[in-house]
């Protein structure tokens, strides 16, 4: 017994210690492929918006006053888009209140995607350097890469990965802190200052409960009262707490929209800047239709906003995931559905889904479909992680592992096909 319980004991400390390297990777990853030989003093690391929106708005919200009077004849910042006044993670700028803070905020993102990612795969019990990798793809997903220089959008983008994380583990514990934890998480996703990604969060969010909470119920053999209870309370709890938390920040905005053109906009509008479908091997060949630089590229609008690329390697292994686990893990199915759903959206008017979106109040108010690649990734990062996992699993099993091969070999030999 007093053997056991030392093991247990080890086993315990040498996890703490591993998860402590990992996040440190977290957040040193970022600094090695975004700063490596650029002077963090006095270079923006986000070029573009970053520099000539992102970064005067943060060194003026690092005073931490609530109106500015050098906008427009004077503004009540809270209720504008990109300020951030009211995001505690702000406390970055008025600690640094320069160039090098800016930096710092970019880079503390990256690293919060990373670990929340981190998290959720471990809670959905998936292998230590899967779920490291996991994190380290969606940090430098085709999304959140090319939306550097857009500070709010990332902000907001990292804290899905955290909700889902407290789902899981309430799910799993039934403690009412992750019921808060979910919540806070919301609210910093609002407070971020970029409703649209956070209104795409909460497009995945509000699925992952129900079926999370069913499958949950059917393992743990829950009747069908005690499943609806939790939905309940998780959706509840998330999304009218998440909402109540950031109030500071909602009633501004509320009070502000008969003021706002975006309070009804026309179709057009609505649907402008999608992802034509003629630029889909940009997927495979992320420069194909040229480089960064805007003079440069010949797509029909900002290269920035039409990336999804994920690595190739990821996309075969997401694929082999589905082909291999689609009738062993129901997650698998969720995410591929998920990551269907977000390209669909992704193409805008091209599809007639988009009328059907155009009527659905709140996501009605938000153009750029193409920045709907966001749930594309964020899924295809899972998928990518879920079928690392089961290769590290199955690799000392010699029949398993050959038929695992077969399907990444046929993903590869479509993916090269495509390419061709």
């Amino acid at each position: 017994m007093h053997a056991s319980l030392m093991i247990r004991d080890r086993l315990k400390a040498r996890r703490f210690k591993d998860n402590v390297i990992v996040i440190l990777l977290f957040f040193i990853i970022p600094w090695l492929v975004y700063a490596l030989g650029v002077d963090v003093t006095t270079q923006s690391l986000a070029a573009g918006d970053g520099v000539i929106y992102g970064y005067p708005t943060k060194a003026y919200s690092a005073g931490g006053s609530l109106w500015n009077p050098y906008v427009t004849g004077g503004t009540y910042t809270v209720k504008d888009v990109g300020a951030q006044t009211v995001y505690p993670l702000n406390v970055v700028m008025m600690l640094f209140p320069n160039m090098f803070g800016f930096n710092v905020f970019l880079m503390l993102h990256y690293s919060l995607g990373g670990i929340f990612t981190f998290l959720y795969l471990r809670s959905i019990e998936l292998e230590m350097r899967a779920a490291f990798l996991g994190g380290i793809v969606f940090m430098f997903s085709g999304f959140m890469a090319a939306h550097l220089g857009h500070h709010s959008m990332v902000s907001a983008a990292v804290y899905a990965l955290l909700i889902l994380y407290a789902v899981e583990k309430y799910l799993k514990k039934n403690h009412f802190g992750f019921l808060l934890l979910g919540a806070g998480a919301l609210a910093l996703s609002i407070l971020a200052d970029y409703l649209a990604v956070t209104f795409y969060t909460g497009m995945i969010v509000l699925p992952y409960i129900i079926y999370r909470s069913i499958a949950a119920g059917k393992t743990a053999r829950k009747g069908a009262r005690k499943v609806i209870l939790d939905v309940v309370k998780l959706i509840l709890a998330i999304f009218l707490g998440g909402v109540l938390l950031a109030m500071v920040y909602v009633l501004p905005v509320i009070e502000s929209l008969p003021y706002a053109t975006r309070e009804s906009v026309s179709y057009e509008f609505f649907s402008s800047y999608n992802f034509p479908a003629f630029m889909l091997p940009m997927l495979l060949f992320p420069f194909l239709y040229g480089g960064t630089n805007v003079f440069y590229f010949m797509g029909p609008w900002n290269f920035s906003e039409l990336s999804g690329y994920m690595a190739i390697l990821v996309v075969i292994v997401a694929g082999g995931a589905f082909l291999a686990l689609r009738k062993k893990n129901s997650l698998v199915w969720f995410w591929a559905i998920v990551a269907v759903a977000g390209f669909v959206l992704t193409l805008g008017a091209d599809t007639p889904v988009y009328n059907l979106m155009y009527q659905m109040p709140g996501y009605n108010m938000f153009r750029a479909p193409a920045r709907n690649w966001y749930e594309v990734n964020f899924a295809f990062t899972i998928l990518f992680a879920i079928g690392l996992d089961y290769l590290l699993k199955v690799s000392e099993n010699r029949r398993a592992r050959k038929l695992y091969t077969n399907k990444l070999i046929k993903i590869s030999v479509l993916v090269g096909a495509v390419a061709v």
